[in-house]
């Protein structure tokens, strides 16, 4: 059956318009505004000095929002049917720079401005990782700078560390009823969040492989990473990440068998390379347009975030 792209005429609203052939698209006036948490990498005590120093680099990096950030997004119904289990979560979402945890609120619910009232003790404000690792100098290198903070997953990231956060996104929507907009909390499911995340890499970004790639970890995330405070979320089992880390760990392991450790680590280096290069290839070029058909797009709103 054919993809039925979504409606793109409200693209042209929107100083970043991104247009998508899968039946996704993507839109936001302003790039997020972050500032890093400082991180410790010396001390006064000489003997812990180099330990300190390697504990801030191997760090995760962490950041704040500045101010609150939208993005909105629109998936066609057959992608909705087939790839996010027939929800919708087309719509503008909302990224605040502080929400009230609360266990009571539930799908649907209105969110009111007392969860969003930035409190006098910032200490636990949101916080977000921009799709940082542990030891990100060392993963940054292994997959391509695709692990790294403020890297090509950021955007994606932001939404994909508030659900994780909260079990849910915030989404601003008309009230037929008091003829005014409203924020809406809505429930979603790991699976989903880890989909929303993929899909807006390959939209954002337009890179596909490196979506795969991020999706997949994100995915075997599911063993170690908790999702709304749960362990492993609670919901769809991650198949297909499983099963690819099994399939890539008996490849490396048949070769090393057959091959030898030093064949084998002169093969991964040049399939190391073949893949850096199928990367940089297959990225697009920071004056490509992201709206190709609909809206003309500034110069500005082409360069990649």
């Amino acid at each position: 059956m054919t993809e039925t792209k979504p409606n793109n005429n409200w693209l042209c609203g929107y100083k970043y318009p991104y247009d998508d052939q899968n039946g996704f698209q993507v839109g936001f006036q302003d790039l997020p505004s972050l500032t890093p948490k400082l991180l410790p990498t010396s001390t006064e005590d000489e003997a812990t000095r180099i330990f300190e120093a390697w504990r801030g680099a191997s760090a995760r990096r962490l950041f704040k929002l500045n101010s609150f950030w939208e993005i909105a997004i629109q998936i066609s119904q057959e992608k909705r049917t087939n790839q996010y289990s027939d929800q919708d979560l087309s719509g503008t979402i909302v990224i605040p720079i502080w929400f009230k945890k609360d266990p009571a609120l539930e799908d649907g619910n209105t969110v009111s401005q007392s969860f969003l009232k930035i409190p006098e003790d910032q200490s636990n404000l949101l916080l977000l990782d921009g799709a940082s690792v542990p030891l990100p100098w060392l993963f940054s290198f292994l997959s391509f700078g695709l692990l790294r903070p403020l890297g090509v997953m950021l955007t994606a990231s932001i939404v994909h560390d508030f659900a994780f956060e909260y079990g849910g996104l915030i989404y601003r929507e008309q009230d037929e009823s008091l003829s005014e907009e409203v924020l809406i909390f809505k429930r979603v499911s790991r699976d989903l969040t880890d989909q929303l995340f993929r899909d807006l890499i390959a939209t954002v970004n337009e890179m596909r492989i490196t979506a795969f790639l991020a999706w997949i970890a994100v995915r075997l995330g599911w063993y170690f990473v908790k999702y709304d405070g749960k362990p492993r979320g609670g919901d769809a089992f991650p198949w297909t990440a499983t099963i690819a880390l099994i399939a890539a760990l008996s490849l490396l392991g048949g070769m090393i068998v057959t091959l030898g450790l030093e064949v084998t680590i002169t093969a991964i280096a040049l399939l190391y390379s073949v893949l850096f290069v199928t990367l940089k290839l297959t990225a697009p070029p920071a004056e490509v347009e992201s709206t190709r058909e609909t809206c003309p797009v500034s110069e500005e709103a082409s360069t990649k975030s």
